[in-house]
């Protein structure tokens, strides 16, 4: 029995979605190991650890500063939790906006929170709040230990990408949410550089450019 849940939790986990024939309804970690689609995490942990090796690489060349690793893997913590309430948020949104529909090709690749009947759309929005609470948490929690230009980049990036699910077209894809194209290195960098000021910011610690949308 735990074999098999575990073999369930693995393939939720790899391919954000249950095993091919499976009909018993999924148990409450498969389930939400799919709504917040985890398969897509490892995106935004390696955007956070770069932003950990920019720190650990400004403490090699100064000499002058320490990387306080708590801090580097809270700050990764804080961007899954974003990446999972944003990823909740599109499928909430998209479905409000009539661009998930049964026959759309959300719902055909992996199980759609609502149209599947897993969870209501008041149970969905609830998981949202509390994952945004659980993110403004932590986002508070390391202002308080590395200064206010901690908040406006993740803050920033949260806000367009939330107004863009609520505005995208038919065409658009769900790819495109993901926020492991956005300031998590920078964050994470702020974050983890243990005395950080912004006349040390070092040369390159800039996420790359998202990919320009096609229409």
């Amino acid at each position: 029995m735990l074999a098999q849940r575990l073999r369930v939790w693995r393939t939720a986990y790899n391919t954000a979605n249950l095993p091919e024939g499976m009909t018993v309804p999924p148990d409450a970690v498969s389930k939400w190991l799919v709504i917040t689609r985890a398969a897509v995490f490892s995106m935004t942990v390696t955007s956070g650890l770069i932003g950990g090796l920019l720190a650990v690489g400004a403490a090699q060349l100064t000499g002058e500063v320490s990387v306080h690793w708590g801090l580097l893997a809270l700050a990764i913590v804080g961007l899954v939790v974003a990446h999972a309430a944003n990823n909740m948020i599109n499928d909430y949104f998209d479905l409000e906006g009539g661009v998930d529909t049964d026959d759309y090709v959300r719902a055909l690749y992996a199980p759609h929170p609502i149209l599947s009947g897993w969870v209501t759309k008041r149970q969905l929005g609830t998981a949202i709040l509390i994952a945004n609470a659980i993110d403004l948490a932590i986002l508070v929690f390391l202002v308080t230990q590395r200064g206010p230009l901690v908040a406006p980049l993740p803050s920033a990036v949260c806000s367009s990408r939330s107004s863009m699910s609520r505005r995208r077209s038919a065409s658009s894809t769900s790819a495109w949410a993901s926020p492991a194209c956005s300031s998590s290195g920078v964050r994470s960098w702020l974050s983890a550089h243990s005395s950080w000021r912004p006349a040390r910011s070092p040369a390159g610690s800039g996420s790359p450019p998202c990919p320009t949308r096609s229409s």
